[in-house]
């Protein structure tokens, strides 16, 4: 993979985070499991390349990656106030739960 088909990658990978994120601070669920396998993916291409690339190409390689790392942080930020809010709902007490369906 060339530098620039590794910079195409880490666009596309972030795109795919902030549009994930988006669905999911809108109280949609996303299935991130994808997320996992590109990413994977296109760190072990980064890591088989690292070797050929510039020091030019690698600062400005360093800046994506940061960057996409980010995008990685907010979506965990996401997904753990996802999670948190489904936990504290989960918690209806019964009798709640039985008066609503008595009503």
């Amino acid at each position: 993979m060339t530098f620039k088909e590794i910079q195409q990658q880490v666009g596309l990978l972030q795109n795919l985070i902030v549009k994930s994120r988006a669905i999911i601070v809108n109280g949609h669920f996303v299935d991130v499991s994808h997320l996992d396998a590109n990413a994977n993916y296109l760190f072990s291409q980064i890591k088989d390349q690292c070797s050929s690339l510039s020091k030019s190409e690698m600062i400005l390689l360093s800046a994506s990656v940061e960057t996409l790392l980010s995008h990685f942080d907010k979506l965990k930020d996401a997904l753990d106030s996802q999670h948190t809010s489904l936990s504290s709902e989960a918690k209806v007490s019964p009798n709640t739960v039985i008066a609503a369906y008595q009503n």
